[in-house]
């Protein structure tokens, strides 16, 4: 039940078999299958059968696959599910004051007293209300339903020959629907759907649902005594969800409701609602034609004209309109990232054009560059001959180099002391006691980079699983707190395994950080562009009078200099020699604690014999490669205090590197006990390393092979000293 808008990204030049998606509909009196390509225009062909039993669902999937004639389809390998209202709750809640990773849990106890089952046996996911209708506390919306249920669902549509890929509420396929057809975020549309099971009210703008409310009251029958008695009941309900959401919420005026019912009803509902209510009413066959071609299996084939539809396809349309709204997940995903290109090629073109505005500036500029830089030539020229050899300026020079000498070696001191605590050992523990039964890890990747990342991949006989493992772990030290990017769990066809991949957040993938890094860059450097090239033109006039002003006010410039320096000379140059005898002490109480920190590192050349001879203590672990590679600098990036040097700013030098990294990967393969214990040996011995990066793969049951990055620091950059 992702929100769309944070999928747009993998909508980017889709395969042909990635513009189709099928999402199936279940109630529990019916089914209804949708399948949708795009092709210029969102093309749907839609089925809707009644089921006397949920047991009868995968015997109708099979019926409507083959009559959409979608055996063969790639399509049926990322199926989207569609729950009926009635087959989960959906409780607006304050949200819990708790991290991300903690929200789940955290709110699966705010709603026990709004469901009628145990919330230890639910299956819950959360979205949240926008901000702007929340107003000062956050809340979210809590979809849960009983996991015994979940998973006979799943069973049934497995059993029908189909792979899920997600699974959605009705509520947000109903949002997708009106989204496709109003996707401008100033649109507020009102939604109500009736049936014989449920009755939904739905309210959004552009992709934010900002209301959901079922129906009370439905008639157990559609007929004309029950409709007298049910319309006034209707309207109210309508009326105050309206009232709600333009009043509490403070949002827009709602500019038109839609509405779809079954059982012949949609048309004696939109003319009461269109008298009762002070908004446009339209039903949903006035709303979707020209939006998509539909072609309706009922069970024949009868392509449908929007403008003479029949109250049984109305009716059909109406008992399958969450899977319509469920095959449009590609196609919104994909026009939202053809706005967010098209964007991006605007402020390109913005960026172009303000920097052949701004060639001109930029020539003018380098000109007066020059123009100072005589000026300075000839102040300097005819300045007295300083009383001492070293002058303030030259002085403060020196300043800034010992600033910046002394940050760098605080970031290197920083760097040791943050080594002294990472290794690899803690976590394979971890994993020991998370253990589940019946279920297994064939790979752990673990690295320590710019930030932790943690792979895991494995096996079970039950999906249920992964998340009882996920659990365990959040009780662990060492992943307290650890979030992770996505779960993936795959079922193997004609075994009873469930293969699944849990894998670290990097922020983005690859292509998603280049497409965002790409979007923001030259957003950014538009817009700046852009303000810069309003004034390009007074610019322009300022940089040339500025070159006239410093011709004429050498003279004056010079003289004034003279006396500054003068002045300014004795008192400047105490302070400034004061600052840096305090700098060159605390450099020299930085050397040694560097010198310290490096005697616990082990010296390049014994690490390595120490990996070797320790792993000759473990019989059961065979070493497979031991390698070196090609020492590197640390390479630390300080604050520039050129700032502070006055004129002498580019003569200061850059910090010099002092501290090189060796690294080495050993690989070996053994079992899981043996490995934990060799790192327990590792991290025993009295020397210190610095951990990089583990791997362990499970090849052949239960040996794994594993690979361990490691490094020593030291001041010397060969790997032998001589």
């Amino acid at each position: 039940m992702q929100q769309l808008k944070s999928r747009f990204s993998q909508a980017v030049a889709l395969p042909a078999s990635e513009t189709e998606q099928i999402a199936v509909y279940l109630s529990g009196r019916g089914v209804a299958t949708a399948f949708g390509s795009i092709n210029g225009q969102m093309s749907v062909a839609l089925r809707a059968d009644p089921i006397n039993q949920l047991s009868d669902i995968h015997t109708m999937l099979a019926q409507q696959i083959a009559s959409l004639e979608l055996q063969l389809s790639p399509a049926r390998k990322r199926v989207n599910l569609v729950l009926a209202p009635e087959l989960y709750n959906v409780s607006l809640i304050d949200r819990p004051e708790v991290d991300d990773a903690e929200l789940k849990d955290a709110v699966r106890w705010a709603i026990q007293e709004q469901v009628d089952y145990p919330v230890e046996t639910a299956t819950l996911d959360v979205f949240e209300l926008p901000r702007s209708a929340s107003r000062e506390r956050p809340m979210v919306f809590v979809v849960s339903l009983k996991t015994e249920l979940l998973k006979t669902l799943r069973s049934q549509v497995q059993a029908a020959g189909l792979q899920l890929a997600s699974i959605d509420a009705s509520e947000l396929c109903l949002r997708n629907l009106a989204w496709q057809c109003f996707p401008h975020a100033d649109q507020s549309i009102a939604m109500l759907r009736l049936t014989s099971n449920s009755g939904l009210v739905n309210i959004s703008r552009g992709d934010e649902l900002y209301l959901a409310r079922r129906v009370s009251g439905l008639p157990d029958e559609f007929s004309e005594p029950k409709w007298a008695d049910f319309r006034e009941r209707m309207v109210l309900q309508v009326q105050r969800s309206i009232d709600y959401y333009e009043s509490a919420m403070n949002q827009p005026h709602c500019n038109m409701l839609v509405v779809a019912c079954t059982h012949d009803w949609s048309e004696r509902v939109t003319e009461y609602l269109t008298e009762m209510l002070p908004i446009p009413v339209r039903s949903i066959a006035e709303v979707l034609a020209g939006e998509m071609a539909l072609q309706l299996h009922n069970p024949d084939v009868q392509t449908i004209d929007w403008h003479a539809l029949q109250p049984a396809q109305a009716n059909a349309i109406a008992a399958g309109l969450p899977a319509l709204g469920g095959v449009l997940r590609h196609h919104i995903a994909q026009n939202v990232e053809q706005v967010a290109l098209a964007w991006v090629g605007f402020t390109v073109f913005l960026v172009l054009i303000s920097i052949w505005q701004s060639a001109s500036l930029w020539w003018l500029q380098d000109e007066e560059m020059v123009t100072r830089a005589e000026v300075e030539r000839v102040r300097e020229a005819n300045s007295l001959h300083r009383a001492n050899t070293v002058s303030p300026l030259a002085l403060e020079a020196q300043v800034a180099e010992l600033l910046m000498q002394q940050e760098q070696q605080a970031l290197l001191v920083a760097l040791l002391r943050q080594q002294q605590s990472l290794s690899f050992s803690p976590y394979l523990a971890a994993l020991g006691e998370a253990r589940v039964d019946n279920l297994w890890l064939s790979e752990i990747s673990i690295s320590h980079g710019v930030k932790r990342e943690i792979n895991l991949k494995g096996a079970t006989s039950d999906a249920a699983l992964v998340p009882v493992m996920l659990r365990n772990l959040s009780e662990q030290e060492q992943f307290r707190g650890q979030r992770f990017k996505h779960v993936e769990i795959t079922t193997l066809p004609g075994k009873s395994l469930s293969e699944f991949v849990i894998v670290s957040p990097d922020g983005c993938s690859l292509r998603e950080r280049l497409l965002i890094s790409v979007t923001l860059f030259t957003f950014t450097g538009g817009l700046w562009f852009t303000l810069l090239g309003g004034v390009v033109v007074d610019k322009k006039v300022d940089v040339v009078k500025s070159i006239d002003r410093l011709t004429r006010d050498m003279q004056a410039q010079t003289a004034e200099q003279i006396r500054l320096l003068a002045e300014d000379k004795r008192p400047a140059k105490i302070a400034l020699k004061h600052k840096q005898d305090q700098l060159q002490g605390v450099i020299v109480e930085q050397q040694a604690e560097l010198d310290g920190l490096l005697d616990r590192f082990i010296a390049p050349e014994q690490v390595p014999d120490l990996l070797e001879d320790v792993l000759d203590g473990f019989a059961d672990l065979q070493l497979v490669r031991l390698a070196s590679r090609p020492s590197e600098p640390v390479v630390l990036q300080a604050a520039s205090h050129k700032a502070d040097a006055g004129e002498n700013a580019d003569a200061i030098p850059p910090p010099q590197v002092t501290i090189y990294r060796h690294p080495v990967e050993i690989e070996f393969v053994g079992g899981y006990m043996d490995v934990l214990a060799y790192l327990n040996a590792l991290e025993a011995a009295e020397w210190q390393f610095s951990w990089r990066r583990f791997d362990y793969v499970v090849e052949e049951y239960p040996n794994a092979q594993v690979r361990i990055e490691l490094e020593t620091l030291s001041r010397e950059k060969e790997w032998l000293g001589v």
